[in-house]
């Protein structure tokens, strides 16, 4: 099991996605020191907003410099890359491979009827060298046997 925070991106519904640089420095620091095994920085996102909405890798960079040793996660809403089917290009224009990264993750947010779409993703995201999280939005609304499936195909993909 891995603990990750979601304090950034989470907070960025209320501070459209911008923070002072030096409440997130003073914020990856303390995280780091607590025990936190992942800092979610963000959303990559194609859509308007600040700039924890978008995660530029140079940009998170230069904010957190060598303050932590945690690995760092950015997360993608599977809808805001879906058009009737994945936009590729656009995925690819948001994420860099991880080698050029600072971030180490991706955390996925899905609903069960983009399963499709989210294997395609998922994919390309492991071509990338992100080691994936889906967050299945709406699980709860689900019968057991449909949980079960969609474990199941996700499975199959090796995903986090």
């Amino acid at each position: 099991m891995k603990l990750l925070d979601c304090t950034l991106r989470d907070g960025g519904y209320y501070t459209n996605w911008e923070f002072d640089d030096n409440f997130v420095r003073e914020l990856v620091s303390s995280l780091n020191k607590s025990g936190i095994d992942i800092i979610e920085m963000g959303y990559k996102s194609p859509l308007k907003g600040g700039r924890y909405r978008k995660c530029n890798d140079s940009f998170i960079r230069d904010i957190v410099g060598d303050l932590y040793d945690t690995d760092l996660a950015f997360m993608i809403d599977a809808k805001d890359f879906i058009n009737g089917e994945v936009d590729i290009k656009l995925l690819k224009d948001m994420v860099k491979p991880s080698d050029e990264s600072p971030f180490t993750y991706c955390r996925l947010a899905i609903t069960p009827q983009q399963i499709k779409e989210a294997l395609i993703m998922i994919d390309l995201l492991d071509e990338l060298g992100y080691k994936v999280i889906v967050n299945v939005m709406r699980v709860s609304l689900l019968k057991d046997s449909d949980i079960r499936k969609f474990c199941k195909k996700l499975s199959i993909n090796k995903v986090t």
